[in-house]
């Protein structure tokens, strides 16, 4: 009798302690998808005021430069002011995006490959000089329904994030599949320096970043990671201090899936 009384309390046990931590688990989400919202909003509400003036000087800056000899300081100066201004303008369109994903929109059938694609071309014009060496390997592909802007975000924001922690030099790893049929695979591996793990729960809050590369905005993957919830997918982290980091985007395949 005691035995059983002995294994009940165990049982009991294991029982409180499991729900316990997936009480934890759901309070975590939700309070992380509270501040996604907040900041959305907040994004949003920025974004549209700084594009007016943004628009406003990036013209200026382009008449100002046609009537320069190609060459001169004054015209290169200009273009130097007309290339920073195109990054604000990058930083002012993933705040949209984020705040569109909050709000959620029309999904349609979609090749992952596109997005991709596109992703790695804007992450080449990144890394720019750097030896960072970028390599994309696709196996099999099936298509997702998917806003194919948003998804290519997700891509570039994650091979932004990647390229500013390696620094000057590294290599970036994007293998894509499928698993079991059912779920589309992209998995992006760096074998940076690595996220030390009392810092991994906070790599998704908003404007976190660890890299000191000047115009880092830490927006990579809590943008990342609020689109592809919106997908109905998953993003994991798997990464060791001095070892590596590796990012894993699931998403559902158009076929298997159903949307209301």
């Amino acid at each position: 009798m005691a035995e059983e009384v002995e294994r009940w309390r165990n049982e009991l046990e294991d029982k409180v302690e499991q729900r316990t931590r997936e009480l934890k688990e759901s309070q975590d989400l939700l309070a992380r998808a509270q501040k996604m919202a907040a900041v959305g909003q907040l994004g949003a509400g920025v974004a549209h005021e700084i594009n007016n003036p943004l628009f406003a000087l990036a013209g200026m800056a382009e008449l100002l430069q046609a009537q320069e000899e190609p060459g001169s300081k004054k015209h290169d100066k200009l273009a130097m002011i007309r290339k920073q201004a195109g990054r604000i303008e990058a930083i002012v369109a993933r705040l949209l995006a984020l705040a569109d994903s909050a709000e959620g929109g029309q999904l349609i059938e979609h090749d992952v490959r596109d997005s991709l694609t596109a992703a790695v071309e804007r992450a080449r014009e990144h890394i720019g000089e750097r030896s960072i060496e970028l390599a994309v390997e696709v196996g099999e592909v099936l298509p997702i329904r998917a806003q194919a802007a948003e998804l290519q975000e997700v891509f570039y924001g994650l091979l932004e994030n990647a390229s500013d922690a390696l620094g000057e030099r590294g290599t970036i790893q994007v293998t894509v599949s499928v698993v079991d049929g059912q779920m589309g695979r992209d998995r992006f591996e760096v074998d940076g320096p690595g996220i030390p793990k009392d810092l991994q729960h906070r790599v998704f809050d908003p404007f976190f970043t660890k890299s000191t590369r000047r115009g880092a905005t830490g927006l990579g993957l809590s943008n990342a990671q609020q689109i592809v919830s919106a997908h109905d997918g998953k993003i994991l982290l798997e990464s060791e201090a001095d070892k590596g980091t590796v990012v894993t985007v699931l998403l559902p395949v158009a076929q298997k899936r159903s949307r209301v």
